[in-house]
């Protein structure tokens, strides 16, 4: 008869895009101001609210137009899908790339030198940096596993600093966890 809980949901396209930005400690939080062009959405960190929204063209935000913005036609309800396109855009957008960039260096990834102990130390942390609860068994050991293999393709493509580098990968896809953009 009672409900006890809220039924889970996906995060409405601004929240997905203040979320990353905020779990970077980068969302510029000055309130009140005038209204941002969508344009500017992937390079600015104002807070999502600032941004126009509007049937014409150009109405919506990137991230709006993939994580089901307000549509002004239908007097600004939200219909609520899930495509692959999202899923791509937290791991391909640029600004996902800045953000899990900014974390890495705000949890100081770990150096050759600690070892293993650095690199479960790190995926605890990211994991509560992100998705605000420690990891299981399980998933630390796969994130443990994903960050050697990521590290090893980047030592044979010879690119510098490889374990900071596969850290940004580790930290995209927990941006990209089901936890992380389900309210």
């Amino acid at each position: 008869r009672w409900l006890w809980r809220m039924n889970a949901g996906r995060m409405e396209a601004e929240v997905v895009r203040d979320s990353v930005i905020s779990v970077a400690g980068k969302l510029d939080p000055t309130m009140g101001g005038q209204e941002l062009e969508n344009e500017t959405s992937l390079s600015t960190y104002r807070r999502s609210i600032y941004y126009s929204s509007h049937p014409e063209s150009g109405g919506k935000s990137p991230f709006g137009e993939l994580f089901d913005a307000p549509d002004a036609i239908d007097c600004y309800r939200r219909t609520q899908s899930i495509v692959p396109q999202q899923a791509l855009a937290l791991a391909n957008s640029e600004l996902v790339h800045a953000m899990a960039a900014a974390v890495v260096v705000q949890l100081s990834p770990p150096t050759s030198d600690e070892g293993q102990s650095g690199l479960e130390q790190f995926v605890t942390r990211a994991f509560e940096r992100i998705l605000s609860r420690v990891p299981t068994a399980v998933e630390r050991d796969l994130c443990l596993r994903a960050l050697a293999a990521q590290r090893d393709v980047l030592v044979r493509e010879q690119v510098a600093d490889p374990l900071p580098r596969a850290c940004e990968s580790l930290v995209r896809a927990l941006l990209n966890h089901n936890d992380f953009i389900t309210i």
